[in-house]
Formats: C-alpha cells, sequence, structure tokens
C-alpha cells in the first residue's frame, strides 16, 4: 500500500513535465490565443490534481492514471482539429494564390531590375513564359520609345523608399504593345533593409485607345467631310455631265421644228427667186420669220449656258421664272413625245436662293417623269406640278401619271449610281445630287411616295430659313 502511495505521490512531479510537452506540441502547430487559455487551464487543473493527490493520498491509483488517460485524449483530439484547420487554410491560402496570379499583373524583382517572380496574367499579357522572364533584367518588355526620363524618376522613388506610380507603354514578344498603370513598392527584411521591389498593374490598353482616339477625332471627322466634300463635288461633276448630255438631246428637240421652218422657208424663196417671180413684200415675211427662228435658236443656247453656269451666288426669283426658264429647255421634248403639264402655283413670292441648281433639281424631276411616261407608253402622258404653304413649309410636287415605282425599289432611288432606267442609259445620279442640293444648300427635304396616277417628288422648305425674301410693303 506504501508503494502505491509513493507512485501516485511521485507522478504528479511528472504531471507538469507531461502537460509541458503537449504544450510545446501545441505550440508547433499553432500560436493562437485560444491555445495559450488551453495551456493556462491544464496547468491549473495539474496543480490542482497535484494538491488533490497530496491531501488524499489514500486515493485509489486508477482514478489517478483516468485522469491521465482523459486528459491525453483530449489533447490529442484538440491537435488533431488543429492540424484539420491548418491543412483547411493551407488549401485556402494556396487557391487564392492561384487566382491572385490568374488575375493580378504582378511581378517582383531584387534591388537590381532582375525578375524573381511574375504572376500567370503578367505572362499572358507580355507573350512570355515564366521561364523566359525569370532571372532577366525588367526591361525586357520596355517599350523603345517610352521615355527615359520615366524610369530614371521611377527609380529614384523606388530606392529612396517611396511606392511610386505612374503609366507605362511596355513591349509584347510578338512586337506589339500594351499600356499598364504601374504602382511599385519596396519590400524590406527584418532589418528594415530593402530586398527587393512589387509591382502590380492594370491593364490600360483599351482606355488609352479610346484617348487616342478622342485626340484624332476632331481631325479625322474634318479629314472624312472634307473628302465627302470632294466626293459629292466629283458626282456633282458628273451628274452635270451626265444632265448635259441629256440637255443636248433636249435642244435638238428645241432646234428641230426652228430648223425645219428655216429650210422650209429657204426652200421656198430660192423656188421664188428661180421662177423669177420676186414678191418683196412676201420675201421681207419670210426673212423675219427666218430671223426669228434663228433667234429663238441663240436663246436657246443661252439658256444651255446659263444653266450651267457656276454661279455660287444666292439671287432672286420665283418659282415661275425657274419654271419659265426650265421649260425653255425642256418643253421641245415634252412637245414631241406630246407630254402635256399640268401647273398649279398657289405659291409665288419672291426667294432668294441658289437659282442654277434649284433650276437642276426640277428639270431632273421632269426629265425622270418624261422617261417614266416613255418607257411605261402612256396613252396620255401628263405631269402635274404645284407650289404651295403647308405648316410653314414651302411645298413644290412633281407628279406624273407614269402608274408609280415599284415599292421593292422606291427606297433606292436616290442612292448614288441607281438608274430605274431599263436602257440602262441613266447616270443613277440625277436624283441623287437633286436631294443633296435641297438637303445641304436649302436645308430642305426630297422625298418620293406613289399615288394612284403615279409617283410624286415632294421638295419641302421651311419658310423660316431665310429661303424667302419679305416683300416690300
Amino acid at each position: 500500500m506504501k508503494q502505491k502511495i509513493k507512485l501516485i505521490a511521485m507522478t504528479p512531479r511528472y504531471l507538469p513535465s507531461l502537460i509541458l510537452v503537449s504544450v510545446l506540441i501545441l505550440l508547433a502547430y499553432s500560436n493562437m490565443t485560444d491555445i495559450f487559455e488551453t495551456i493556462e487551464h491544464h496547468l491549473k487543473l495539474s496543480q490542482e490534481i497535484h494538491q488533490q493527490i497530496i491531501n488524499f493520498q489514500e486515493r485509489q491509483f486508477f482514478i489517478v492514471l483516468m485522469i491521465f488517460i482523459i486528459l491525453g485524449i483530449e489533447i490529442m483530439l484538440m491537435l488533431f482539429g488543429i492540424k484539420k484547420d491548418i491543412n483547411y487554410y493551407k488549401k485556402a491560402i494556396s487557391k487564392s494564390s492561384d487566382i491572385i496570379s490568374k488575375n493580378v499583373i504582378y511581378s517582383k524583382t531584387n534591388t537590381q531590375g532582375i525578375i524573381i517572380d511574375v504572376s500567370e496574367a503578367f505572362c499572358q499579357i507580355s507573350g512570355y513564359s515564366k521561364k523566359e522572364l525569370l532571372g532577366k533584367p525588367h526591361n525586357i518588355i520596355r517599350h523603345p520609345h517610352s521615355h527615359h526620363q520615366l524610369f530614371r524618376t521611377m527609380w529614384h522613388t523606388i530606392k529612396k523608399g517611396k511606392i511610386w506610380e505612374g503609366e507605362i507603354k511596355n513591349l509584347k514578344k510578338d512586337g506589339t504593345f500594351y499600356w499598364v498603370k504601374t504602382t511599385i513598392s519596396p519590400e524590406y527584411d527584418k532589418k528594415g533593409k530593402i530586398v527587393s521591389y512589387l509591382a502590380i498593374r492594370e491593364d490600360i490598353s483599351a482606355k488609352k485607345e479610346v484617348e487616342a482616339f478622342s485626340s484624332t477625332l476632331e481631325e479625322r471627322i474634318q479629314e472624312e467631310i472634307a473628302k465627302n466634300r470632294i466626293k459629292d463635288q466629283q458626282l456633282l461633276e458628273q451628274s452635270r455631265l451626265a444632265q448635259m448630255g441629256e440637255m443636248l438631246n433636249m435642244i435638238a428637240h428645241q432646234w428641230r421644228q426652228p430648223l425645219s421652218a428655216i429650210s422650209a422657208t429657204t426652200s421656198a424663196l430660192i423656188m421664188k427667186n428661180a421662177r423669177g417671180n420676186y414678191e418683196s413684200d412676201f420675201f421681207d415675211n419670210r426673212l423675219h420669220k427666218i430671223t426669228q427662228y434663228t433667234q429663238h435658236l441663240s436663246t436657246t443656247i443661252d439658256d444651255f449656258r446659263n444653266f450651267f453656269k457656276d454661279n455660287k451666288d444666292k439671287t432672286e426669283t420665283t418659282f415661275e421664272e425657274i419654271l419659265h426658264d426650265v421649260l425653255n429647255i425642256i418643253q421641245g421634248s415634252f412637245d414631241h413625245y406630246q407630254i402635256h403639264i399640268q401647273t398649279q402655283l398657289d405659291y409665288n413670292e419672291k426667294m432668294n436662293i441658289y437659282t442654277n441648281e434649284f433650276k437642276q433639281v426640277l428639270l431632273n424631276l421632269f426629265k425622270n417623269a418624261e422617261d417614266a411616261l416613255i418607257e411605261n407608253k402612256i396613252s396620255h402622258p401628263k405631269i402635274y406640278l404645284k407650289t404651295y404653304i403647308e405648316d410653314k413649309n414651302i411645298i413644290l410636287s412633281v407628279e406624273d401619271n407614269a402608274g408609280g415605282i415599284d415599292e421593292t425599289i422606291i427606297d433606292k432611288v436616290f442612292d448614288p449610281y441607281y438608274s430605274t432606267k431599263q436602257s440602262k442609259d441613266g447616270s443613277g445620279l440625277g436624283l441623287y445630287m437633286s436631294r443633296t442640293i435641297i438637303e445641304e444648300h436649302c436645308k430642305g427635304t426630297l422625298r418620293v411616295r406613289n399615288t394612284q396616277k403615279g409617283a410624286i417628288f415632294t421638295i419641302k422648305v421651311n419658310k423660316s430659313i431665310g429661303f424667302v425674301i419679305p416683300q416690300e410693303s
């Protein structure tokens, strides 16, 4: 019995040592606050057990043994839980590191600028592999257009232990480039000495492209405007040349009647003279008619010349005067094809417009109506011209009875080089330039639609834009 009591008495002497060993094992796995609290608890518990054993040595040995077993089991369970938590956190940290590497463009260099670590995102944007970058100077990605002063300032800043921020243009492996917003910060050892530099970057290539585009946008717009003006001018010249060819055909119709009359008159005079039947009044009358015919021919030439005169100034005119001048050119063609024109000029106030250009528009609309009437072989061809005011807008419309335009192509008739003429001899520029003149020079609109009779082209110009000259009171 005495030996048992002696063993029991000796055992508590080693109990603190056993618990201390367990504590050291715990500290090897973690330094968390709750571990210290557990240690403190077990030390107090061991002291209490020691005191109890001294005071109650008569207790049986197996009771003490059970206490040791319980304490051991508790310590083992606690150690197992710590190991499990550590493995979990290791996996979480590893996963987070992978996410950062794939999405954050970062690199680390030593104090001499030699690369010692890079992320996957850095490799992806630069085009280099990690193996190709490690151990290489960081200027391997420096773009030759980068300013040297930028990097001098950067090194001066980070060597002083300060953080540097800036935008850098870098060179890819394939020779292209990319822009990054970079933040470089020094890293220190335990003694406070700089041992490396960590650079974190943000890809701003898209932002730089927008900035570059914006900086040159105004210049590009002006260039495109200039190109379009040149293009429109070229199209206008082509349209005028095409129209000139059409007008020559109209003049041929205009000249046919007076030339025939001159020929008939001179033949009659020759016959009279050959027979010796000279009548002074007859000769004077016929010569006067010849003079009228030649004057008509001369007037037609003047109209043709004035029509294509390059006059960029606005002039004062009315719709009646414009119609008169246009009909002087095309009336012969209308008469030849027996096309009747009906006019209703409900608006005929004076206007200040580009007269010649407006005449070209009206002549184009008349010529298109004439072509449609001829191609569709209309038995009683007619063209209706109207002018009027509608909601403070000046309206001029030209309508034919040719049956209208195919609805599948009506939206294309104003496209350049698009022609509806079956003979394919149209330039496809007349209606395009007509709309350009009305929209750009008159600030109006030119539209087309089908009616029960045929197609109607409508010019609409706002009365408030200075199109109209106020009448004197």
